[in-house]
């Protein structure tokens, strides 16, 4: 079994950050409204000030709906998964777990935690992924560490 999948547009989404970015934009048009309203005239400041309010409100919007923007700059975020390996590739980090040494594998408070045969454990963050995707990704997991004989636990019930 192999599973891939393109997380560009699947993170977290967060109303709080829709409404933030609103604001901001928001906040850069009315300092350009008032300038005008007041009559002392546009100053490179005023534009650079709105542009950057405006370009920031973007940002928080897009980040809101779950996509994240530094992935059209960078490397592209995505999940690899197969009977040989797990491979959680986010703009932050990139995790390869091979499974040939693993004894176990856990989830609680969006963590992966890995434990090896020798070795401290791993822990790989999931929190940045959406809820359907973290349950995806564990029933992948699950199934794999079945017929592999390693031994998983979720430890937060509330996603199983």
């Amino acid at each position: 079994m192999e599973y891939n999948q393109n997380l560009y547009g699947h993170f977290k989404k967060s109303n709080a950050q829709i409404i933030l970015g609103g604001l901001t934009i928001l906040i850069g048009f009315a300092w350009i409204v008032l300038q005008f309203f007041e009559g002392k005239g546009f100053h490179v400041f005023d534009y650079i000030y709105s542009i950057f309010f405006f370009l920031w409100g973007i940002y928080q919007i897009a980040a809101g709906r779950g996509y994240n923007l530094e992935d059209h700059f960078r490397r592209r975020s995505s999940i690899h998964i197969d009977d040989e390996m797990i491979r959680i590739r986010t703009v932050a980090r990139d995790n390869v777990i091979y499974l040939k040494n693993v004894k176990m594998i856990g989830f609680r408070g969006g963590y992966l935690r890995i434990t090896y045969e020798r070795g401290r454990p791993r822990l790989v963050s999931l929190s940045v992924l959406d809820k359907e995707y973290i349950i995806r990704i564990l029933n992948l997991i699950r199934d794999i560490s079945i017929r592999k004989g390693i031994k998983f636990n979720i430890g937060d019930t509330s996603l199983a």
